[in-house]
């Protein structure tokens, strides 16, 4: 099988930093940094490894002059800023992908299913998994979770649906019947060697139920959790 080299580039947040003076940001961007790990997956028939590059921006662009008190960005600023890091490693880089961090992001991102792939690799061993989609999943939806799960198929006992069935899990449950001969069950018990992947995202609190119960949890938030605390402490090296 071909291991593919899918990038990405991720803007979150350094709390509690100021951005220094001698940081000369407003021309460059912020500094580009690459994790030295790349993290594999495992998707449909093949697999591949996940390059993360990343920027952190400091939280506050500055501490006032007399009370020393650390300064807000002004949105016109920050947006700048942000638009000049993209682009600065876009063309030399070649990620494919952009993730910003809901607090700095206009509207939601879209994670790229080699994300959720790599966060589910993470998660073994499992030998049950349950899905989740949200009320208006289609079509792609259910064929997206095929291809993520399609790697496990051979090695779990049982696959479980929760939530309301729409066109999402019709999909889901044809194929699974049809190419694996596995009749996907309804009510699943909250039991060690399961991970649920949630697309609905609903699961709030979910995540710390899951570790006292010894089952796997992941959604969007979990996702982005994941990605943020691995580039924060994780060996990296400067790219710009």
């Amino acid at each position: 099988m071909e291991n593919v080299c899918k990038k990405i580039f991720y803007m979150g947040i350094a709390h509690g930093e100021c951005l220094l003076r001698e940081q000369k940001v407003e021309k460059t961007g912020l500094p580009i940094r690459k994790q030295e790990k790349d993290f594999p997956y495992l998707i449909g028939e093949g697999k591949g490894r996940l390059r993360i590059y990343f920027s952190l921006l400091p939280e506050y662009p500055g501490r006032s002059f007399w009370g020393r008190k650390p300064r807000m960005w002004k949105k016109k600023k920050l947006l700048e800023l942000l638009r000049r890091t993209e682009e600065a490693g876009t063309d030399v880089l070649e990620w494919t992908e952009q993730i910003v961090c809901p607090k700095l992001a206009e509207s939601e991102a879209q994670l790229p299913v080699e994300l959720w792939a790599a966060c589910i690799y993470a998660q073994r061993p499992f030998n049950k998994i349950c899905i989740s989609f949200s009320e208006e999943a289609g079509e792609a939806d259910g064929w997206q979770a095929i291809e993520l799960i399609m790697p496990y198929l051979p090695r779990i006992r049982q696959v479980f649906y929760y939530g309301e069935r729409n066109r999402a899990f019709e999909v889901l449950e044809a194929c699974l019947y049809e190419e694996y001969g596995m009749i996907m069950a309804d009510a699943w018990q909250k039991n060690e060697g399961t991970l649920w992947i949630d697309f609905a995202g609903a699961g709030h609190g979910e995540a710390d139920e899951s570790a006292a119960a010894g089952y796997k949890y992941l959604n969007y938030f979990e996702i982005l959790k994941f990605l943020d605390t691995s580039v924060k402490n994780s060996y990296n090296t400067e790219v710009n």
